[in-house]
C-alpha cells in the first residue's frame, strides 16, 4: 500500500481539519441564525430564477427545489472534509454524524428558534448531501492513492531499482 510522507499527511490533515472547523461555522450560523437566511429576499430570489429560466432552467425548479438543492449542497462539503479527516475505512461513521447533526439542528430549530421551520425534508435534503460528500471523499481518496503509486512507479523507472535480488537457481 502507498502512503504519503509522514510530514504530507500531517499537513493534509492539519488543513482539512482547519477547514472543517470553519465550514462547520458557517453551517451553524446559516441554520441557527434567528430568522431565516433567506427572510426578506423572495423578490430578489425569484428574479434570480426567472433569469435562471430565461438561460434555458426548466420551469419545474422553483424556489422549493433552489431551498432543497441548497440542503443537499450545505452538507457535501461537511461530509467530504469530515471523511477525509478520519481514517479511510471510519467514512460509515460520517454517514451516522450527518444525519444526526442534521437532526439536532432541526430540533433546535423546532424547540428555541421560533422563526425557522424544521422540517424532515431538510433531513432528508442533508443527509443527501451527505451521502454525495462521502463518495466524493472516497473517490477523492482513491484518485489521491493512485496518484501516488504512478509518482512512485516513475521515480522508480527514472532512478533504477535500489537494490538487486539474486535468486539462486535450484542445482
Amino acid at each position: 500500500m502507498v502512503t504519503p510522507t509522514p510530514n504530507t499527511l500531517h499537513r493534509r490533515k492539519w488543513v482539512t481539519g482547519a477547514l472543517l472547523v470553519v465550514y462547520a461555522a458557517v453551517v451553524l450560523t446559516a441554520t441557527m441564525w434567528p430568522t431565516p437566511i433567506d427572510r426578506g429576499r423572495s423578490a430578489s430570489i425569484g428574479s434570480f430564477l426567472d433569469r435562471l429560466h430565461g438561460w434555458g432552467l426548466p420551469g419545474w425548479f422553483d424556489y422549493s427545489t433552489l431551498e432543497a438543492s441548497a440542503n443537499v449542497a450545505m452538507f457535501v462539503p461537511l461530509a467530504l472534509l469530515l471523511t477525509l479527516l478520519l481514517p479511510t475505512r471510519a467514512w460509515w461513521v460520517v454517514l451516522l454524524a450527518c444525519p444526526f447533526l442534521s437532526v439536532t439542528i432541526e430540533l433546535t430549530q423546532l424547540a428555541v428558534l421560533p422563526a425557522r421551520f424544521a422540517t424532515i425534508s431538510d433531513v432528508i435534503a442533508n443527509s443527501t448531501g451527505a451521502v454525495i460528500g462521502v463518495a466524493a471523499a472516497l473517490v477523492l481518496r482513491g484518485a489521491l492513492r493512485l496518484n501516488a503509486r504512478r509518482r512512485i512507479a516513475a521515480r522508480a523507472r527514472a532512478t533504477g531499482p535500489r537494490f538487486r535480488v539474486r535468486v539462486r537457481e535450484p542445482v
